[in-house]
């Protein structure tokens, strides 16, 4: 699967719960959670730590050698130490994601 960022023009230097946008790629959807597994090999392929899946809720991710919480057991000062987020577009079960670089990425 092919990752666009397209939604970089649209998404870049606006906020998402008051932080910048550095950066954002979108994955299609291509099937049975094929978005999200390719978010998640993207994000890996960095070097970044993804945290787990929970219905539509965020996932945070952070680089390096980390283990990150599900969204709902993040106390706020965890979210904002992420360096990221990937979320559903509109649910990752059928649909794609969409990763929103809230630090510089790491190339």
């Amino acid at each position: 699967m092919e990752n666009k960022e397209k939604h970089a023009g649209q998404l870049q230097g606006k906020f998402w719960q008051d932080r910048k946008i550095e950066h954002a790629v979108e994955f299609e959807p291509s099937g049975t959670f094929e978005a999200f597994y390719a978010a998640e090999s993207y994000l890996k392929e960095l070097g970044y730590a993804v945290g787990s899946m929970c219905s539509r809720e965020p996932i945070g991710f952070k680089h390096g050698d980390y283990r990150v919480a599900k969204w709902y057991n993040l106390s706020k000062e965890d979210k904002e130490q992420l360096d990221g987020v990937m979320l559903p577009e509109p649910e990752f079960r059928e649909g794609g994601a969409v990763i929103l670089f809230l630090n510089p990425p790491k190339y």
